[in-house]
């Protein structure tokens, strides 16, 4: 993905041998991948480079392109955007930066660097912005930023993607409640959907509100398929703490002795407190073995009632901890067939097995009509390119649009009600800079 074929081994200066033998094993391994091209197969930085001839020819039909979102590029990726340039389009980049800020050192010279240029600040962009205004303090611990104005920023803790969406209904809620905010005048934004989106519908439910989203496609996005998806990462690495922990909070295993959605944050709560990010042995062996020699602090002058609870509380995190080990310990021995399997056709065997034994595989009769099955297994959500969205229009759109309107679990009042959005948005912090080759963007930005 760095763009760089075939290093060659020339003497470079400063070179140790190591360095040597490594450009020659990373020569070696970019000319083995490519070799597989006469098969039709490629990495993804193979697949970039292939489309580059195309992409060229395709740029060329548009007057402008913009790329948003991003301070840098890999070196595949720049490829791509040199191609789009190469067609004679013109491109322009909106990158989050600051000209002072030590957060954006390196991206200063990185525009200057590989394409030549610098950034210009986008015209009438001021802003009271909580993060823009700010940016200059960040990892200087000398700084003494002003204080955040009451009401503009609220900060919160939670656990896990359903009780972040929580937070955010209820803010919702509030804000329609007390300031008259219009449903469809509230948005929720998120770096990526994907954690969110099989919650998004069962969340808003709880709370009544309607809503339209972005995330609209593709099975990926499903409970049930996520949850396999973190069941592998979990069972074929080391039982990493995030997808292990994510698996447990979805609901979809079942463990023999244990209820894993009801104990999983106090799970990943010992887990954190313990800095356990990850091990089998760690899990099972490490975790119980601390907590049985820990002693939870008592004052000397304590009384009996605040020893008993002291010892009741480590108790309590014993057995925890006890439940926790018994349920990795149960999914590392569901799970060995998928870690010994030797073919493609034998692990999809064993993790559909896998899937049945823990019981998250689909109930139910087979749907007859493959369309509708698809739109069951995606987030009964709907994506609409207008905002707000009106739901009787949606339905009469075409099945081949790309709206998706699987059944809603909420009435909605009349055709044409508010919904709040939610949306995704690529990573963007600080002020968005315009960064181009022809000088400024041709509009404003907002």
């Amino acid at each position: 993905e760095a763009g760089v074929n075939h290093p060659t081994t020339r003497p470079i200066e400063g070179l140790t041998g190591e360095g040597r033998e490594l450009l020659r094993v990373y020569a070696a391994y970019t000319a083995s991948l490519e070799a597989l091209a006469g098969a039709s197969l490629a990495d993804r930085a193979g697949a970039l480079r292939s489309a580059r001839r195309a992409l060229e020819s395709f740029a060329g039909r548009f007057d402008l392109v913009v790329h948003y979102g991003a301070y840098e590029l890999i070196g595949s990726n720049l490829e791509l955007m040199k191609s789009v340039e190469a067609s004679g389009t013109r491109v322009v980049y909106l990158v989050p930066h600051h000209r002072s800020a030590p957060a954006f050192a390196y991206a200063r010279d990185y525009w200057p660097e590989m394409l030549g240029t610098t950034a210009s600040d986008i015209g009438g962009a001021a802003s009271d912005r909580a993060l823009g205004d700010r940016l200059a303090g960040l990892y200087d611990e000398a700084a003494a930023p002003p204080p955040v104005p009451p009401g503009l920023v609220s900060f919160f803790h939670a656990q896990g993607a359903a009780a972040e969406l929580r937070e955010a209904a209820l803010r919702i809620l509030a804000l329609h409640r007390d300031e008259k905010i219009p449903l469809g005048r509230i948005a929720v934004i998120a770096r990526s959907l994907e954690p969110y989106a099989p919650l998004l519908a069962p969340v808003f439910a709880e709370c009544a509100l309607p809503f339209v989203t972005s995330a609209s496609v593709g099975a990926l996005r499903e409970g049930r398929v996520q949850a396999v998806l973190h069941l592998g990462r979990a069972a074929l690495g080391d039982f990493d703490r995030q997808p292990l922990m994510d698996l447990l909070r979805s609901g979809q295993p079942r463990l023999p002795g244990s209820d894993p959605e009801a104990e999983a944050h106090a799970w990943d709560r010992l887990g954190r407190e313990w800095r356990i990010t990850r091990g089998f042995e760690a899990w099972t062996r490490d975790l119980p073995r601390w907590i049985e020699n820990w002693e939870p602090f008592v004052p000397p002058d304590a009384g009996p009632d605040e020893r008993s609870q002291a010892a009741a509380f480590k108790a309590a995190r014993l057995k925890q901890a006890r439940s926790l080990a018994s349920a990795v310990g149960t999914l590392k021995r569901l799970a060995m067939p998928i870690r010994s399997a030797t073919s493609w056709r034998a692990w999809a065997d064993a993790m559909r097995d896998l899937c049945a034994a823990l019981s998250m595989e689909p109930r139910g009769p087979k749907p007859r009509n493959p369309r509708r099955a698809s739109s069951r297994m995606l987030s009964p959500t709907c994506a609409t390119s207008a905002w707000p969205a009106c739901p009787s229009r949606a339905r009469e759109r075409s099945p081949s649009s790309s709206t998706l309107w699987p059944r809603p679990p909420f009435p909605f009042s009349r055709p044409g009600a508010r919904q709040s959005a939610v949306r995704r948005t690529t990573a963007a912090c600080g002020s968005s800079m315009p960064c181009s080759r022809a000088g400024s963007p041709s509009t404003p930005s907002s």
